[in-house]
């Protein structure tokens, strides 16, 4: 599963919340906990047993993730300054935003005695554990997310600080640009294509592929791929003049037929003239059976049937 971090706050502050008691002492320097540079403290000799501080609040972690959070580890180095009891956790919380209203899902406040003089890193969380929060990818992207932390004073006049927090979000696997291959025989690289985000899983389409367009769910249509003809075709739309027709009558072609008109005279015909509409592939050419008399001038229209009204074709 992709883990993305740990991503230190962009932003430190504390919080004062009078209701659960946690204002005993501020934080001085809340900012510092944005990186391993300078400490949050809270050094007050005010800050006595029992009491409780305010919650430092750490935000902005920068995250860009997707997918469903399956787990927070939250990491904070932290340490004591009088005596080995100076602080013990009181609040080790996420939230959707940065005022106490936005806290979501468990305190995982440890029991433990921080420890005192040196700084040393406790864990919380882990890559399968979601705080019970049910964090969305957009809560942890937002600039509102957040680790609250307050602490309890173990002593009297009790030296606490915090020198970074940082965290670490686990997710599914990503849902989009799953890549689905065509197989099979012709396939290509053109064949691949992508599921557009929010599409689930990458399959594979299998058999007898048609010819790659590159774009998925697009087909080749049988019968285009070559466009040939199959006889003397004459293109659609062009109107042409067929010269010298004689003897008792044209050649009949191959395609539908149009009919003939016997014009007067018996001499050497002076043309056909031939008018081909869109989408015939070829215009066949008969004259009557009986005609004897050699065709003067002759108009074929595309798509009319012969007549057996012209059986005799006589010379005027």
């Amino acid at each position: 599963m992709p883990t993305t971090g740990p991503n230190y706050p962009s932003t430190g502050a504390s919080l004062a919340n009078s209701g659960t008691s946690e204002n005993a002492n501020a934080w001085v320097d809340p900012t510092n906990v944005t990186a391993a540079s300078g400490v949050a403290t809270i050094v007050a000799p005010t800050f006595d047993s029992g009491d409780i501080s305010e919650i430092l609040v750490a935000s902005d972690f920068g995250f860009n993730v997707t997918g469903t959070v399956l787990g927070v580890l939250v990491e904070i180095s932290k340490r004591g300054y009088t005596t080995a009891n100076s602080g013990i956790d009181y609040r080790v919380q996420l939230a959707t935003g940065t005022a106490y209203a936005n806290l979501v899902g468990n305190n995982k406040a440890s029991a433990s005695v921080w420890p005192a003089d040196t700084l040393a890193t406790t864990t919380y969380g882990g890559s399968a554990d979601a705080w019970g929060a049910s964090l969305t990818a957009a809560q942890v992207n937002a600039t509102g997310f957040a680790v609250f932390l307050s602490a309890y004073a173990n002593v009297n006049n009790a030296d606490i600080a915090v020198d970074w927090i940082r965290v670490t979000v686990t997710t599914s696997a990503a849902t989009s640009a799953n890549a689905v291959t065509a197989t099979g025989t012709g396939a290509t690289a053109a064949d691949t294509a992508k599921v557009a985000a929010g599409g689930t899983g990458a399959g594979t389409a299998t058999g007898a592929a048609q010819a790659a367009v590159g774009r998925p769910g697009i087909r080749a249509l049988p019968g285009y791929a070559a466009a040939t003809a199959a006889a003397a075709a004459i293109t659609a739309k062009v109107k042409g003049v067929l010269a010298a027709a004689t003897g008792t009558g044209a050649a009949a072609g191959a395609a539908p037929s149009l009919a003939v008109r016997p014009g007067a005279g018996t001499g050497t015909g002076a043309a056909l003239e031939a008018t081909a509409e869109t989408a015939v592939p070829a215009i066949t050419f008969t004259c009557d059976a009986a005609a004897t008399a050699t065709a003067a001038a002759v108009i074929a229209h595309g798509n009319i049937s012969t007549s057996s009204g012209f059986a005799t074709a006589r010379s005027a």
